[in-house]
């Protein structure tokens, strides 16, 4: 989500909350956004948020990766998932 538009701007649906899935959507959204420069992407310490391949990603896109508090998951509530069953 670009908390700036507050839009959905990639996702993707997979059995694993692993990895390669945070690198296939950044990936997506990141090519939606047309390569935008100055970028900051912001997520919880996730072991797929830390993992040194997504790490090598955003260093080799010059994309500044920012981290909530430990234990302070109220920064994620902008993208709360609701359903209507």
């Amino acid at each position: 989500m670009d908390l700036f538009s507050r839009k959905v701007i990639a996702w993707h649906i997979s059995g694993r909350p692993n990895v390669d899935l945070v690198i296939t959507v950044f990936k997506k959204a990141y090519e939606n956004r047309k390569a935008p420069y100055g970028l900051m992407f912001h997520s919880d310490r996730g072991s797929q948020y830390t993992a040194f391949s997504f790490r090598e990603l955003l260093d080799s896109l010059d994309v500044v990766q920012s981290f909530s508090k430990k234990g302070y998951p109220f920064e994620n509530a902008c993208c709360k998932v609701s359903s209507n069953i």
